[in-house]
């Protein structure tokens, strides 16, 4: 979310780098550089060791970088998922395939055997989006939302921008990620959803009698469609929902 914010005010993230990364987020010519403690597994002793490797010179390739930081090739394949190599130049399909030679039973010493070229397709926009998500549980560069955008226009689904030129008590559907579930005991059985797409967020109230249709839904869905009516009072608008459903 805050990620999201800082985009929308012209602050870039930068992602996590191998070689610039620190273990906590950092400032960098007035960007955000994420911190290696945001790979899923990696923590603090992982995120030493890298830290460590960075001085006196950065690591020369993948083999340099397995000798100098013990980490569990399943953390080193999460930090190439997320282009933590980017920086090389390298596909990461290519890195991966290198990952599998240098930790290769037989090999201590992280040497890279040629078996030569192998065609690999590079990873997709999505797959890599995906991917950011799935580690860091954010995405340094596009909104989640992005890549469904094309889609949600097609079926009349409105972003933040467009819900905000609505009249008030009109039929409309909204779509985003669930960024907040709240359920105060003195709001009589009402829940609120937060929902964010690429423009800001999106406010929604859920009746008792609604909620407990779409309990499980709302409760379990990182991306929800939800179908309601504006209510617009002092300038705030909110979505009164009537159906809900996984994008």
């Amino acid at each position: 979310m805050i990620v999201n914010d800082a985009r929308r005010h012209g602050i870039r993230t930068l992602p996590v780098d191998i070689q610039s990364s620190a273990a906590r987020c950092t400032l960098e010519a007035g960007h955000i550089r994420l911190g290696l403690r945001y790979v899923h597994g990696v923590g603090e002793s992982g995120a030493a060791l890298i830290e460590a490797a960075q001085q006196p010179a950065c690591c020369a390739n993948l083999a340099d970088f397995c000798r100098r930081v013990d980490l569990p090739r399943k953390r080193v394949e999460s930090l190439i998922l997320i282009g933590a190599f980017d920086e090389w130049r390298i596909p990461r399909r290519e890195l991966l395939w290198q990952l599998g030679e240098v930790t290769a039973n037989g090999n201590p010493l992280g040497f890279i055997f040629r078996h030569g070229a192998v065609d690999l397709l590079p990873f997709s926009h999505t797959e890599s989006v995906y991917a950011e998500y799935e580690i860091l549980g954010l995405s340094p560069g596009d909104h989640v939302m992005t890549l469904y955008r094309a889609q949600m226009t097609e079926r009349g689904i409105l972003s933040r921008s467009e819900l905000e030129m609505q009249l008030d008590k009109a039929l409309v559907r909204v779509a985003g990620q669930v960024v907040m579930h709240q359920a105060p005991p003195t709001a009589k059985g009402h829940h609120f959803l937060t929902l964010e797409d690429e423009h800001g967020m999106i406010n929604v109230i859920v009746r008792p009698t609604v909620y407990a249709v779409y309990a499980k839904i709302m409760r379990e869905s990182p991306l929800l469609l939800i179908e309601g009516t504006v209510q617009k009072q002092g300038g705030v608008v909110n979505v009164l929902a009537r159906h809900a459903e996984a994008v």
